[in-house]
């Protein structure tokens, strides 16, 4: 596995809105810090999303995994950035196991490695 860029800084908000399997919390103001993009081949990858402690407590709040609004606005954010929409919408949740007390983890697929590779160095 490659990883690509690992820890880049990044700074913008999500949302949740407690429509998740782990956690019924919701919050208008979670702020993404950093992003790890971990390569397995040119059609998938595994990205961690980075949150700031103060603004998500997993041990008090449960996993953001599988919250509807913060995938949205976690591409949003994304096309904030300069990521296209078919780009972000090649992101979704990977499984339960693979989520972190500090980060999201979101399986990814060509099109968005592809718009990493090509934007890594704007992010």
């Amino acid at each position: 596995m490659e990883t690509e860029y690992d820890g880049t800084v990044v700074n913008f908000i999500t949302q949740t809105n407690g429509s998740g399997l782990w956690s019924n919390t919701a919050k208008d103001s979670i702020r993404v810090i950093a992003l790890d993009l971990g390569i397995h081949s040119n059609t998938f990858g595994g990205l961690d999303i980075f949150f700031h402690p103060e603004d998500w407590n997993t041990q008090e709040e449960g996993l953001i995994y599988t919250d509807d609004l913060w995938l949205s606005t976690l591409r949003e954010g994304l096309q904030g950035l300069g990521f296209t929409k078919n780009a972000t919408n090649d992101i979704h949740y990977s499984e339960q196991g693979m989520q972190a007390s500090n980060a999201v983890n979101c399986d990814v697929g060509r099109v968005f490695i592809q718009e990493w590779r090509e934007k890594r160095k704007l992010v």
